[in-house]
């Protein structure tokens, strides 16, 4: 009796085994289906997204795609799919600057710096900045060893000094009244500004009223790097570099220096 039992619990639990698998079998195969169709959306999907329009060809993926069209429609340079870190902006000043070389003359060109000073308004232009600079702390502009000689003699636009003594003093004046030529009162004062500043950082180093000019790009590194950053209220270094890149090319040009301008890192 115990063992007819017992092979009627064994025959029980194979056919629940047998069951169990054929569940599972079940199971099995529908889960694959349902991935079937999946892959087969995707698929179907990704030859929707990356169909070429010109020669009527699908892609399974992008870059098949993208080489596609490099390959064989080189005439096509926008894509519908955009990698990359995107190209900055340039604002509409940034645009216009890069057309002024501030080596030569066309730097005077942009809006902001164009005009021409009038003989009578150079000495106003030389007051201006000097006020602007020592906000009437000094005894007065006729004391200041730069200012006060070029407000009382070194003022005409029209005026040579390559016949006169070609110190660093004289050949400064001189640079501003060939600018005063170029540009506007507003922007004359900032470069009376600028060209005083730099000589008062030479004279750290050596006597602008005796040296000559030979050495001084040597300086214009250092001046843009540690003195002109103090006044970064009135000139940023990106004006700082392109106002002495200027300056410097005219000594070059005017055979003053021989020395070329170091490249300053922005």
């Amino acid at each position: 009796m115990k063992t007819i039992i017992k092979k009627m619990n064994q025959w029980n639990f194979n056919i629940e085994k047998q069951e169990k698998k054929k569940k599972d079998i079940s199971n099995n195969t529908e889960n694959k289906k349902k991935s079937k169709r999946n892959r087969d959306n995707n698929k179907t999907q990704s030859l929707n997204n990356y169909f070429c329009k010109e020669c009527q060809k699908n892609y399974l993926s992008y870059p098949a795609f993208y080489t596609h069209l490099k390959r064989k429609h080189k005439e096509i340079k926008h894509l519908d799919r955009k990698r990359g870190r995107p190209k900055k902006e340039l604002n509409i000043k940034e645009k216009e600057n890069k057309n002024y070389n501030p080596s030569n003359l066309t730097y005077f060109e942009d809006s902001e710096r164009k005009g021409r000073i009038n003989k009578e308004d150079i000495g106003k232009c030389i007051i201006q900045a000097f006020k602007l600079l020592y906000n009437d702390e000094c005894l007065g502009i006729e004391k200041h060893p730069f200012l006060g000689k070029y407000l009382l003699n070194e003022h005409k636009v029209e005026n040579n000094l390559k016949d006169e003594n070609e110190n660093c003093d004289n050949i400064f004046m001189e640079y501003l009244n060939n600018m005063a030529l170029h540009t506007n009162p507003s922007y004359f004062i900032k470069l009376i500004q600028f060209i005083t500043l730099f000589r008062a950082y030479v004279n750290t180093k050596e006597n602008t009223s005796k040296a000559n000019a030979e050495n001084l790009p040597y300086y214009s590194n250092n001046f843009i790097k540690k003195f002109i950053v103090k006044y970064d209220y009135w000139f940023s270094k990106q004006e700082s570099i392109e106002l002495i890149q200027n300056f410097c090319s005219w000594l070059n040009e005017s055979n003053y220096s021989g020395l070329k301008i170091i490249k300053i890192s922005k």
